[in-house]
């Protein structure tokens, strides 16, 4: 959760854009993080206007400087928008959290998950 990985600034870019979509639309929309890490596109896409962003990760440190950034420090985040979930995306076995759309970037860099 400490690097920016380059992807990350890219796709959230886009989030910020909308990906075309109107912010009526996103209102109702809940998106899904995989491999949150700092959780860049989390804070985009919750200051972009989706209803509901869950940030996942497999460590929680970054999700709790997450949730501490979200409610804490960046004033563009409306209040209880990003949930934070512990989530291994190797582990297939567990279910992802329901979402409308799902996001993740630059999580290939590990062996396991580029599988």
């Amino acid at each position: 959760g400490s690097v920016l990985w380059p992807a990350s600034a890219a796709v959230a870019e886009y989030l910020f854009q909308r990906g075309g979509a109107s912010r009526s639309t996103l209102e109702s929309q809940t998106l899904l993080e995989l491999g949150a890490g700092n959780g860049l596109l989390s804070l985009a896409a919750a200051v972009a206007g989706y209803k509901h962003v869950i940030a996942t990760d497999y460590e929680s440190v970054p999700l709790d400087f997450l949730a501490y950034a979200a409610e804490n420090i960046n004033k563009n985040v409306p209040p209880g928008v990003i949930e934070t979930a512990l989530l291994d995306i190797c582990d297939q076995d567990t279910p992802l959290p329901a979402a409308d759309i799902a996001v993740a970037a630059d999580v290939l860099y590990m062996p396991a998950t580029g599988l």
